[in-house]
């Protein structure tokens, strides 16, 4: 499962938001085990992948500096304060979080797609398909 996930962040960056739901969820792992241990995957994928779209000229790397302070950051912050609550509690914000992490990339699937029927049904574009036929007739 690693593996998959491990290679659908790669190719995308989406779905590893899974990881601590298959560790908590499948494997019974507790809040605490799922995240560390779903941290470790995304460092190991993220690395890998970063590395490859560097070789690819795709990754600035000012930037992933400043991104990736932020990152530390908020991980530092968020271990903290997952510390201090029940795991129970932990467990339900994660399921929460994946839930609407879900919803939302329906959302803006939904969003893409209706946006490029819009454009494939552009009178516009039938107008100029049309002349452009009529050109090739004449």
């Amino acid at each position: 499962a690693n593996g998959v996930i491990g290679g659908l962040i790669g190719i995308c960056g989406i779905a590893g938001f899974l990881l601590p739901m298959l560790y908590t969820g499948a494997l019974g792992y507790s809040v605490d085990q799922a995240l560390a241990y779903s941290f470790l995957a995304f460092l190991v994928s993220g690395c890998i992948g970063a590395w490859q779209y560097r070789r690819e000229g795709n990754l600035d790397i000012p930037l992933s500096v400043k991104l990736g302070a932020g990152s530390a950051i908020g991980a530092v912050a968020g271990g903290a304060l997952q510390s201090m609550i029940e795991k129970e509690t932990a467990k339900a914000i994660l399921y929460v979080v994946v839930l609407f992490s879900g919803i939302s990339i329906l959302f803006r699937m939904w969003k893409e797609k209706k946006v490029q029927d819009k454009k494939r049904k552009s009178p516009k574009k039938i107008l100029q398909k049309t002349s452009d036929s009529f050109c090739c007739w004449v």
